[in-house]
């Protein structure tokens, strides 16, 4: 998967789960500002800013990274 769908999937099930962006922020120790700038796309994407979103998210990564995997709530 490429990134843009990597964060359209990370926007789906944070929504789904009704988790806010200042939540996920504040778990990974940064400004609500800087996680809407990687969510939208605004500020580079890495594989250990995925691994901490999945890892707040209580989701395994492959659910983020993967194509084929069904999102389950």
């Amino acid at each position: 998967m490429n990134n843009n769908e990597i964060l359209e999937r990370i926007k789906k099930i944070r929504n789904l789960r009704g988790v806010k962006q200042e939540y996920i922020a504040l778990q990974m120790g940064m400004s609500q500002s800087t996680y809407s700038k990687i969510e939208n796309g605004n500020q580079k994407l890495t594989f250990e800013v995925i691994e901490k979103i999945a890892d707040v998210l209580n989701i395994p990564i492959n659910h983020l990274t993967q194509k084929g995997i069904q999102i389950i709530l």
